[in-house]
């Protein structure tokens, strides 16, 4: 792949070259021939015609190599690190199908997705991750600078899109753990948003490995206390139905608070409440910019590295030679016989 593809039209200079140098060298030699003879030329003249033709090719080649070095070559991969100083955010975001209700508007996960896109809106230069959880949880997206990769992996977020159902908030707190390491700094947050409703026996254990790594746990509970119903619809978005429980009754599903205040309490986070007046944006800011930054490296890949180097090099030999290769030749002359 040429970064300069049209200059390689110049590649023609090369076959004109050629015939330019060859009648150049047929008038030389006959107009050489009229004081001596081929035969005797290369011993009575300072004359070799071989190294003329060895120093019309090594000219023409270097030219063709020096025009493609112009079109600058590139090829091969190369990884390098960037260096940026930022604090990490993992955000995770409940799917279970008590966010389908709509006691916020539109819906409970949908507000949510809102709030995220605030977030990834203000938190430029930060690095951010997202996790979505029902009865286990996933990487939605790995930890990131790239905010418009961050963006399309959130919109593809939906309730009920995890294969285990029954919110369980310990599996993305373990999750966060388990991708970062013990630190003394507040450099490292993970951003919970949910209705709170938690069918989950492994929360303590979860709550004591993130404070072994001084991972604070900001939760934010979406919904009303009163609660609400959870619709079902059809593929057209009507109404077709609510979730029920076992009994044929119609579930509310209702926000709680008391959970996510005490997962906040215990890693010396906070609590936030989202309903359909707040906005907690300017308060996520707040705490954001109260973090410590840290050097974090990250890869890039860098696909197409030049390599016109290497045909400059090849052309400057060839260059080189065509200079010396009269001396080589005179050096073997013939003698008179």
């Amino acid at each position: 792949m040429f970064q300069n593809d049209y200059l390689l039209i110049l590649l023609i200079l090369a076959p004109a070259l050629f015939f330019l140098l060859r009648y150049a060298f047929i008038k030389r030699k006959r107009d050489l021939s009229r004081f001596v003879s081929v035969k005797n030329m290369g011993i009575l003249s300072n004359v070799n015609l071989d190294a003329y033709k060895r120093k019309n090719l090594y000219i023409i080649i270097a030219v063709a190599l020096m025009v493609i070095a112009l079109a600058r070559p590139q090829y091969g991969a190369r990884t390098i690190m960037f260096t940026q100083r930022a604090a990490d955010i993992i955000v995770a975001i409940d799917v279970s199908r008590s966010m389908l209700a709509e006691d916020v508007h539109p819906s409970r996960i949908e507000k949510a997705k809102e709030v995220m896109r605030d977030m990834l809106s203000a938190f430029r230069g930060e690095r951010i991750g997202i996790i979505v959880f029902e009865g286990t949880a996933i990487w939605q997206a790995p930890m990131t600078f790239d905010m418009g990769a961050a963006r399309l992996f959130l919109n593809g977020v939906h309730a009920g899109m995890m294969p285990i159902g029954g919110t369980r908030i310990s599996k993305p707190i373990e999750l966060a753990v388990g991708s970062v390491s013990a630190a003394r700094d507040n450099s490292r947050i993970l951003v919970i948003i949910t209705d709170g409703e938690d069918h989950d026996s492994d929360l303590d254990s979860a709550l004591a490995a993130a404070v072994e790594k001084n991972l604070r746990i900001y939760t934010i509970g979406i919904g009303s206390r009163e609660g609400a119903r959870i619709p079902l619809r059809d593929a057209r978005g009507n109404i077709t139905d609510y979730v029920r429980d076992h009994d044929g009754n119609i579930v509310i599903s209702a926000l709680d608070e008391e959970t996510l205040i005490k997962i906040s309490a215990a890693t010396g986070a906070q609590y936030f409440r989202l309903d359909e007046n707040s906005d907690i944006t300017a308060d996520l800011i707040t705490v954001v910019k109260n973090m410590t930054r840290r050097n974090v490296d990250t890869p890039q890949e860098k696909n197409l590295e030049d390599r016109f180097q290497f045909f400059l090099f090849i052309a400057f030999v060839l260059l080189v030679l065509d200079m010396l290769v009269c001396v080589i030749f005179k050096q073997k002359k013939p003698e008179a016989k």
